[in-house]
């Protein structure tokens, strides 16, 4: 935290390894998270879990790092035994020393895309896929803008356009391949949104 102070460029992240089990102190998620992030003060921290042995908890895990826009990995008990944790985690720290680009936006500028999930990212690092689902409006044009936004390690913005062709591929098994992406992708975003906003229709 206090490097990110001096150097911005630098990804501003905190690792917390843990079994996910909250028996001491302050154990309700929900209040983990608030006093979390009134700690954070005007410097957003992006949270990153890691989940050590088959009986962790992964739902407080899931939900601290849902909420704070990290990632969640998995640490088996055979990759503990096989490899090492600390081996493990050096491989994975080594990914998070650096982020390639910081403030990634996707955005879609006539229109034509809405139900949209996730589309602002705070980090992209080396080997991590970024995807972004929505459904597509109907219009006359054969393919859809889209826009993406970044910051590199040296405080530049960069800026690509691309045209996405708006033809689904004609083999049924591609076609099957893309619903089952944009369901799972549905899905995943309702959970995160339900853990922020628990209501009847989101549970349902």
């Amino acid at each position: 935290y206090t490097a990110f102070q001096e150097d911005p460029n630098r990804a501003n992240l905190i690792h917390l390894i843990s079994d996910g089990h909250a028996n001491s102190g302050v154990t309700n998620a929900d209040d983990i998270n608030t006093n979390f992030r009134n700690a954070q003060g005007n410097a957003p921290i992006a949270l990153n879990t890691f989940s050590v042995g088959s009986n962790a908890n992964n739902r407080l895990l899931s939900k601290l790092t849902i909420y704070n826009t990290g990632r969640l990995h998995y640490i088996s008990d055979a990759t503990v035994r096989d490899v090492g944790l600390n081996d493990e985690l050096t491989r994975i720290f080594d990914d998070y020393r650096c982020p390639i680009l910081s403030n990634v936006n996707f955005n879609y500028p006539d229109g034509s895309v809405d139900q949209l999930t996730i589309t602002s990212f705070p980090y992209f690092f080396k080997g991590q896929e970024l995807a972004v689902s929505g459904r597509i409006l109907s219009g006359e044009d054969d393919y859809i803008r889209m826009t993406i936004t970044g910051v590199t390690r040296s405080g530049n913005t960069v800026t690509w356009r691309r045209y996405i062709s708006m033809r689904l591929a004609s083999q049924s098994e591609e076609e099957c391949l893309v619903d089952k992406m944009s369901a799972y992708m549905r899905v995943k975003q309702n959970y995160t949104d339900y853990l922020y906003n628990p209501t009847e229709e989101l549970r349902n």
